[in-house]
């Protein structure tokens, strides 16, 4: 029965099934405990304290923790940092989030700011530790975004007078086209399709070429 099965000791781990004797459970480290019954080498962690940033080696000695990972002041491991965050030199007590405007990609090695990638031009990014190029925000409608790493919605500018945009995610407006021509003075909401930005040519008039001039 399941109730027969006796936990492996502590400071001891198995991670296959089928062991039939105590003697099969892998011994942790020397300096290193893990509780009865674990089932992975990485229960087993170091009972030997260290500053922030640090962790213990074979021999208890406090080592810098690798680049692109960090610990807090006490017993443990180093650990990878978060998606989102990164740690640029060893020894790191805590990591640095990627910027507003900024990504990082759910496989990156989280070892230095150049891990966060840009927002592409056309959109905005407001929050710290973001993951994924999705959480990139596309540029509203009559709105345009002509550069890229943009923190916030104010970084994509209202179209101009007689330009338009009526798609998001836009890194420049559109030209009113031939046969119509921009009109003065709109609000924001008509720069969002060509109805309201631009207007026919009136009667015994006419334009050939797309333009954003009256």
């Amino acid at each position: 029965s399941r109730s027969a099965c006796t936990l492996c000791p502590e400071s001891t781990y198995q991670s296959e099934r089928g062991a039939a004797a105590a003697s099969e459970c892998l011994p942790c480290d020397m300096g290193q405990n893990a509780p009865r019954g674990s089932t992975s080498s990485a229960a087993c962690v170091s009972t030997t304290s260290c500053e922030a940033g640090h962790q213990a080696n074979a021999t208890q000695h406090c080592e810098p923790c690798p680049t692109g990972e960090y610990k807090l002041e006490g017993i443990g491991m180093c650990q990878k940092c978060p998606p989102g965050a990164y740690a640029d030199a060893p020894g790191a007590g805590e990591c640095q989030l990627c910027p507003p405007g900024h990504f990082q990609t759910i496989d990156s090695d989280r070892r230095s700011a150049a891990d966060c990638r840009a927002c592409d031009r056309g959109a905005f990014q407001p929050l710290e530790g973001m993951v994924g190029r999705q959480a990139c925000l596309r540029c509203p409608r009559g709105r345009f975004g002509n550069a890229s790493a943009v923190a916030s919605e104010k970084g994509c500018p209202e179209c101009a007078d007689g330009t338009f945009t009526d798609t998001e995610g836009r890194d420049a407006c559109d030209i009113c086209p031939a046969g119509r021509r921009g009109r003065a003075n709109v609000r924001l909401a008509e720069k969002r399709a060509v109805d309201g930005a631009c207007e026919a040519c009136p009667p015994g008039r006419h334009r050939a070429s797309a333009s954003a001039l009256p």
